[in-house]
């Protein structure tokens, strides 16, 4: 791991922040209103605790946490729950610069910036292109199995808490992955490629190929989520209001990329990020976010970045043929039942490029 490279990225994912907030102005109540802005602040206190500090740091911290949640609150005009994560998160990184523990602070503040760009990014391409392919994914999802993201957004709305559980997994991917980071720092042989600058390569070709087959899911793009299951092109909102950013699925891609590198941590870390890939999995669909078909994608996007990040180019050639494959059929809409179920098939062998291309 080199702090050298993460004082670049963050650098890089610093100026490009700056450059959005022309466009987005950010704020102080859109910082406490948008969950994702608390969840990257979610970033830097997970590292801190895994850093595991001393009981009278750790209370100081606790203590400068809550006068900062406090000052959040009052300069937003506005209390709630966010408030404290955004709090004890700035309170951990204040420590941790304090500490001077750069393997730390930089990931988290990686972390943290690039969460906050992700969701003004996905505001602005929340109305472009206005054109977008969701009856295309939904019809190939219906090639399948049916409308499988509306099967699950009504299990959701009959089981409030398994919805519940699966949508707070689904929004937990950078304290997640932090912590595998953390699992890394630790290590005595680390990873060529740590899952911070990991997650960014991803996140960076992830977003370049969201403008190929743009589209909002299911929620956003048709009326009567999850329970009016479309049954005509009149169904579907022709200009729907919400960020591009269905196919592929990054959160799938942030779960897998999370299980392939805790696999060498042991079982508990296997069993929780099993966990982690099987509530992404429904939490994509049953929050109206994802159709099925996204996160069958993400799985050779996934293993072709992996291997282009571990420099075994000739592993990348069959998940990104795979991949551009895939996105040629649903942008052109070759629907037809024997190709997607053969696709289908392809894309579930190409999991095992995971477990090939992982850090060993």
């Amino acid at each position: 791991m080199s702090i050298r490279r993460f004082a670049w990225v963050l650098a890089a994912i610093v100026c490009l922040f700056v450059v959005t907030l022309f466009f987005r102005p950010l704020s102080p109540r859109t910082l406490i209103t948008n969950p994702l802005f608390a969840i990257g602040f979610g970033a830097p206190l997970v590292l801190y605790i895994s850093s595991l500090p001393r009981i009278d740091e750790s209370f100081a911290t606790f203590l400068l946490g809550m006068v900062l949640s406090f000052f959040v609150g009052l300069l937003a005009g506005v209390s709630s729950f966010p408030q404290w994560i955004i709090g004890f998160g700035l309170a951990s990184t204040v420590v941790l610069a304090v500490r001077s523990n750069w393997l730390f602070l930089l990931p988290s503040l990686i972390a943290l910036f690039f969460t906050l760009e992700v969701s003004l990014f996905l505001d602005i391409i929340s109305s472009y292109p206005r054109v977008t392919y969701d009856a295309l994914l939904y019809a190939a999802d219906g090639a399948f199995a049916g409308p499988i993201s509306f099967r699950v957004g009504q299990l959701f709305a009959s089981d409030p808490l398994i919805g519940a559980i699966c949508t707070a997994i689904y929004l937990a991917p950078p304290p997640g992955l932090i912590y595998v980071y953390a699992l890394e720092a630790k290590s005595k042989t680390p990873p060529r490629v740590d899952i911070v600058t990991t997650l960014v390569a991803m996140g960076a070709a992830g977003y370049a190929l969201y403008f190929i087959v743009p589209a909002c899911g299911p929620k956003f793009a048709f009326f009567g989520f999850p329970d009016h299951l479309p049954t005509e092109v009149a169904d579907l909102i022709k200009s729907p209001h919400g960020p591009r950013n269905a196919m592929p699925s990054l959160h799938m891609a942030s779960a897998l990329i999370a299980y392939a590198h805790s696999r060498r941590f042991g079982r508990v870390a296997i069993i929780a990020s099993v966990i982690f890939v099987i509530g992404t999995f429904f939490g994509t669909m049953g929050t109206g976010e994802h159709y099925f078909i996204d996160l069958v994608v993400a799985i050779p996007f996934t293993a072709m970045m992996f291997a282009l990040l571990q420099q075994r180019f000739v592993r990348a050639i069959e998940p990104a043929i795979l991949l551009f494959a895939w996105l040629f059929l649903l942008r052109f809409g070759v629907l037809q039942p024997i190709v997607l179920w053969t696709m289908l098939a392809l894309s579930i062998l190409c999991a095992r490029k995971l477990h090939q291309n992982a850090p060993a």
